[in-house]
């Protein structure tokens, strides 16, 4: 339980789910409905930031320094990079070919 919600209220009925830890594993990015990411405290146990892409996310992945998060979104050929302080996205790339591989 993260300060009183439960996983499960994440991952129940939700598609497209995927989760991967930061390298000094105190935080767990969480994506779930293939839209949105969630960035959870492991040891706060809370949800530091929530995060909502424009597009359906195929893959994502977290810098070492937790300072950026990279989506990958196959049907556009397109990497998003989002800020984890703002949540703002603060880059796009486009590219010709919809292998995008983290």
């Amino acid at each position: 339980e993260y300060r009183g919600e439960k996983m499960t209220d994440y991952i129940d009925v939700i598609p497209n789910q995927a989760c991967q830890f930061t390298s000094d594993f105190n935080f767990l990015a969480f994506r779930s409905g293939g839209k949105k990411i969630t960035l959870f405290d492991m040891y706060s146990k809370g949800i530091v930031k929530e995060y909502e892409s424009g597009e359906m996310m195929n893959d994502f992945t977290i810098s070492p320094q937790r300072d950026y998060i990279a989506t990958a979104i196959y049907a556009e050929c397109m990497t998003e990079i989002m800020s984890v302080s703002s949540g703002e996205k603060v880059a796009e790339f486009k590219t010709d070919s919809n292998f995008i591989s983290f």
